[in-house]
């Protein structure tokens, strides 16, 4: 029996790829000539890591065209300019794209990090009504509308907001549809609505869509549904009695097995394929809480190796696949505690280079600002009252990120302010080495130069007790 199944999985897994078919793309855009297009696909829906899903030269005339082979349906999507143009491709499809009107980003959007790009669909010119890329586009409209008309509606009367009438209403105009991978984006586009409005029992929602239901690892609406009813899990299920040795499960035993074990609580989640799911979504939110407070947050090394363990024992080749591209993405995009502070050397005020390594032997608390940013202006004051107060234990180094040494120099002068401030200039990679993603940010790093958290509380969540927490049990 034992050989008959590894002979299945063995003719499973092969006629995956027998059956990848080929997708083909052309188009033509004059005011794209010359350009290379690349088309984008996320690696998996969890952790969103990009990956490359085919390359095409547009020739001097204006024409481009490719192929590439794919298993299953997937949203893809192209950098054009200020815009994201996004399209749904289908194995075994011929697509004749149309491209939008060229518009390139400036100075500004190109230095600026933080630039989001127009998110828009691309015109194709073969699609009808029963083309996926039409159905989600139409839908989409409808619901969107829906969602920004009547969201507090939804929100506060529940039942007696009619969404269900809505939902059959949109359900009975796409009748017509047959596609599958259409239906179940309806199916969990719809669930969310009835989220809003009534079905709010995480247990209930887990039960009646995810639990024992079809694992679709690359639906848009399901899965964006699931990030968002177990956004940051472990944080919250470890303060209940169910779920109370979730850390020690990751501190100590650092296994899924002990994970599997304690969820095993929540009969919401008596599926182990659905367990391990919920288990690779806690991991990748708890390498970065957004709660350091009040909460414990889990030790970055043992996230890891509790990572590890998924990575090794998982039987299920899409979880070690999300298990491998969380590990990518933390370790590389991200910083953990207990891991050395990435170096860096920038200019201060009087045009010296001072580096991260000169501040070795205190504690820091290493801060990124923006002169555009109201509540780094409005958290900065704070800043000062801290380094009043403490200068002795602690070091304070704040990076501006954005407008001119000038504006730096007299946002100092004007408020005296007397501890470090460095100019970021063209050293934007440091943003990124980082992982800056909003302003203000904040870590404390110790004396050896590791970061103890990250992100640290800002001036206004308190900080100062959390700091003389952490100096008073390291004595």
């Amino acid at each position: 029996m034992k050989y008959f199944f590894l002979i299945l999985f063995f003719f499973f897994g092969l006629s995956l790829n027998i059956f990848a078919q080929t997708v083909e793309i052309n188009g033509f855009s004059t005011q794209y000539s010359n350009d290379t297009l690349t088309f984008y696909t996320f690696d998996d829906l969890i952790t969103n890591n990009e990956k490359e899903l085919i390359k095409t030269l547009v020739n001097d005339s204006g024409y481009f065209s490719c192929s590439f082979d794919l298993k299953e349906t997937s949203l893809a999507y192209i950098y054009l300019g200020i815009y994201k143009g996004l399209i749904y491709f289908e194995p075994g499809k011929y697509y004749e794209i149309k491209l939008p009107d060229r518009k390139d980003k400036n100075i500004g959007d190109s230095l600026n990090p933080y630039f989001n790009e127009t998110e828009l669909y691309l015109g194709i010119y073969n699609s009808n009504k029963d083309e996926l890329n039409f159905l989600i586009k139409k839908f989409d409209y409808f619901y969107d509308n829906y969602i920004q008309d009547k969201f507090y509606i939804l929100y506060q009367q529940g039942y007696n907001s009619k969404v269900d009438t809505f939902i059959t209403k949109l359900s009975n105009y796409f009748s017509f549809a047959n596609n599958t991978y259409f239906s179940y984006y309806m199916k969990y586009k719809f669930a969310y609505l009835r989220y809003i409005a009534y079905e709010r029992d995480l247990k209930f929602v887990t039960k009646e869509y995810y639990l024992n239901q079809a694992y679709l690892y690359n639906n848009t609406a399901y899965m964006t549904m699931f990030n968002l009813l177990y956004q940051n899990y472990f944080t919250y299920y470890s303060q209940t009695q169910d779920g109370e040795n979730i850390f020690s499960d990751i501190a100590r035993a650092k296994s899924i097995y002990h994970l599997k074990k304690t969820l095993d609580n929540n009969i919401s989640l008596s599926n182990d394929t659905l367990k391990e799911l919920v288990i690779l979504k806690g991991l990748l939110d708890a390498f970065s809480p957004k709660n350091v407070g009040e909460y414990k947050s889990f030790p970055g090394p043992q996230l890891l190796q509790t990572l590890d363990s998924m990575i090794v024992l998982t039987k299920i080749p899409e979880h070690k696949h999300i298990a491998e591209n969380i590990k990518k993405k933390v370790t590389k995009k991200r910083l953990i505690q207990g891991e050395k502070a990435p170096e860096f050397e920038l200019l201060n005020k009087d045009n010296e280079f001072v580096s991260l390594k000169s501040f070795s032997g205190k504690y820091l608390y290493l801060t990124f600002y923006s002169t555009w940013s109201y509540s780094c202006l409005k958290e900065i004051g704070l800043l000062k009252n801290i380094y009043d107060k403490h200068k002795k234990d602690i070091e304070i180094v704040t990076i501006f990120c954005d407008g001119t040494m000038q504006n730096m120099i007299d946002i100092i002068e004007k408020n005296d302010y007397s501890w470090t401030f460095l100019h970021i200039n063209d050293k934007t990679e440091i943003l990124k080495i980082y992982n800056i993603i909003v302003y203000p940010s904040y870590f404390l790093i110790d004396p050896y130069g590791e970061i103890i958290l990250v992100p640290a509380p800002s001036p206004n969540e308190d900080f100062e007790r959390n700091f003389f927490k952490i100096l008073n049990s390291r004595g």
